[in-house]
């Protein structure tokens, strides 16, 4: 009966709090960008160099997972966009855990020895 309505559709309770998990992220990073960023230009007036590399790094990242979030929110939302959002929700969550795998396998690989 309500098969094509967008207000039939609620989100799962793990994917709101995937969702919120990335948001709060998101913000995070973007706070801590903006927070380079006035240091940055401060220091530039005050004669110091510091690379920019920081900053734009940070906001960077804030800005890739805010995209993820507001997709995943939106696509999620709307049932027939199902696969593309299932992609944006989980993607961030994938690399995540690779990231995880790869360096619990570099540590015992290297016998506890980083250099």
């Amino acid at each position: 009966m309500f098969s094509n309505s967008l207000e039939a559709y609620t989100m799962k309770w793990y994917q709101q709090l995937l969702i919120g998990i990335y948001s709060l992220a998101a913000l995070y990073f973007l706070y801590q960008g903006v927070l380079h960023l006035i240091a940055y230009f401060l220091n530039k007036s005050n004669g110091q160099q510091d690379s920019f590399f920081e900053t734009g790094r940070l906001i960077a990242i804030g800005g890739v997972l805010s995209f993820f979030a507001a997709g995943a929110y939106y696509f999620v939302k709307n049932p027939s966009e199902g696969t593309i959002g299932s992609f944006l929700l989980y993607f961030p969550l994938v690399i995540l855990v690779v990231f995880v795998i790869w360096t619990i396998i570099l540590i015992i690989s290297s016998g506890g020895r980083w250099n």
